[in-house]
């Protein structure tokens, strides 16, 4: 199978002190079996450059993985990075591990399993304020969005997949079938955030 599949992406960054992943769910537009390995390639081409221009110099990603939710029998599509994997170009020392900048994404569904989250770890320690992210924060993340939506939003560029927000249905109570909501529009917060276990 293919059009209509979910999928989850996952980007591993690394620090010299730290790492971590972000992901983001798509779902599948195309007819193309190997349309998981695709989305990984295209999004390293089209996207990876503007994530990378919110982090720090030392702030490198690794891997994109695409990880197979619905039907959930395919294996991971693994774009490894290395050996010159992309560094940040947003400044130069990385912020503390804890600390990041959080995107909440919307759909048009109602209720909590509807909305989603990124917490960007890795900017740089210029962009910090006393208890906010500095404006160049905010046009840098802005603008990373205005990217991914452009190539994933619902009228996206892209021919393989649409970003969304993928729920499993809520604690204790899980769906048999994830389902997924379209993402329309993301909500930025400026005040700096603690990522609690998101980086290991």
């Amino acid at each position: 199978m293919a059009l209509g599949d979910l999928a989850t992406m996952r980007l591993f960054f690394v620090a010299p002190s730290y790492a971590g992943e972000c992901g983001l769910g798509f779902q599948c537009i195309s007819p193309d079996a190997d349309w998981r390995d695709q989305l990984a390639a295209e999004f390293r081409t089209l996207v990876l450059a503007d994530w990378m221009a919110c982090l720090g110099f030392n702030v490198v990603c690794r891997t994109i993985t695409v990880v197979d939710v619905v039907p959930g029998t395919g294996a991971d599509a693994v774009l490894s990075l290395l050996p010159s994997e992309p560094h940040g170009t947003g400044g130069t020392t990385e912020s503390p591990a804890q600390l990041a900048y959080v995107i909440s994404w919307r759909s048009d569904g109602i209720g909590r399993n509807t909305r989603g989250r990124n917490y960007l770890f890795g900017l740089p320690r210029a962009w910090i304020t006393t208890t906010t992210w500095a404006g160049a924060a905010f046009v840098a993340v802005e603008n990373l969005v205005e990217v991914i939506l452009a190539q994933y939003g619902p009228t996206g560029f892209s021919e393989l997949a649409r970003l969304q927000v993928i729920s499993r249905g809520p604690h204790g109570a899980p769906l048999a079938t994830p389902q997924s909501f379209p993402i329309t529009h993301a909500i930025f917060d400026q005040s700096i955030k603690t990522m609690r276990k998101r980086v290991r």
